[in-house]
């Protein structure tokens, strides 16, 4: 259970996800879903993900490294492109050898008996076991829920690509991109976002406003999707390729910041920059929390607010 919100801007990009992880008994806000991977030389893209974390994070992560190295994207004109491309192909190779595996484990054959429709002694398989076959399979691709968000500078500009387990691979022509199971109200919250603007400001969101809205999609499917949650994860990437990775505490801070805004406790204007320094230029957490508290509109209802009171 995910939330991954990417979102290009004027001068750069900026992705941001939950941290919570489940099971169908409990969950746990340790996961760190976004990542930088390297593409080649200095350049880098941030690597998220939704899915089963295990292999998100550490198989396909890695599979995807050694992806790149092998078919030099480092020497490709389009190499973000190159990358999606490469990840793609990890995720078809991951999910063939899953396929082959369940089917092995529970029918006694693999996949490209399936395919051939044919075992190996040549005996022919029945109906009723090729559409059970197809089921299990169907099943398994519904349970992954395996997706991929690569964003990073291509052209000058931050692009963002998208890859799924059923092997597709998407460039979003949308400055904005939402993956996981609380799409549905980062999407609306980012979607308003951007609908609300001309065509020549969807080209030139300010960097400031960006990224408060991506943390208050994130915020907002906290909120409410059941599996999203804790604190935000946040990588913004500049146009020639420098990365800022705010710490916890920062996210934190930025997380609270915007809910005042979203709560009407702060103005827009103090948001933007607040959160723009917390993010991008590493200022310190208590600086801003001490300059929030001094902005809100009655700090002593927000602070309320953010220790889980109710407040009229």
């Amino acid at each position: 259970m995910t939330v991954l919100n990417y979102l290009r801007l004027k001068d750069g990009g900026v992705a941001v996800a939950d941290e919570q992880g489940s099971t169908a008994e409990r969950h746990t806000n340790s996961f760190d879903k976004l990542l930088t991977i390297g593409l080649g030389g200095e350049r880098k893209a941030i690597y998220g993900g939704t899915g089963p974390v295990n292999e998100l994070f550490t198989t396909l992560y890695h599979d995807s490294q050694r992806e790149f190295e092998q078919k030099g994207i480092s020497e490709s004109l389009n190499q973000l492109r190159s990358a999606a491309d490469a990840v793609r192909d990890v995720i078809t190779r991951y999910m063939v050898g899953e396929k082959d595996a369940i089917l092995r484990n529970r029918m006694g054959f693999g996949l490209e008996d399936l395919s051939a429709g044919t075992l190996q002694s040549g005996r022919s398989l029945s109906a009723d076991s090729i559409n059970t076959s197809k089921q299990i399979l169907g099943g398994l691709e519904g349970s992954k829920g395996l997706g991929i968000l690569l964003g990073g500078i291509e052209n000058d500009r931050f692009e963002i690509y998208g890859i799924t387990n059923g092997g597709n691979r998407t460039q979003f022509y949308a400055p904005n991109a939402t993956l996981g199971s609380g799409y549905d109200k980062s999407n609306e919250v980012l979607s308003g976002f951007v609908s609300g603007m001309t065509r020549e400001e969807r080209r030139t969101i300010p960097d400031d406003e960006g990224i408060v809205a991506a943390i208050e999609a994130t915020n907002g499917s906290s909120d409410i999707n059941n599996g999203v949650g804790g604190t935000p994860s946040i990588i913004y990437m500049a146009n020639d390729g420098t990365i800022a990775i705010p710490r916890e505490a920062q996210c934190h801070q930025a997380q609270e910041v915007v809910r005042g805004l979203t709560q009407g406790f702060l103005e827009i204007d103090f948001v933007r920059g607040a959160v723009y320094d917390l993010v991008v230029k590493d200022k310190a957490p208590g600086t801003i929390e001490e300059e929030m508290m001094k902005e809100a509109t009655d700090a002593k209802k927000f602070n309320d607010f953010l220790r889980g009171k109710k407040v009229h």
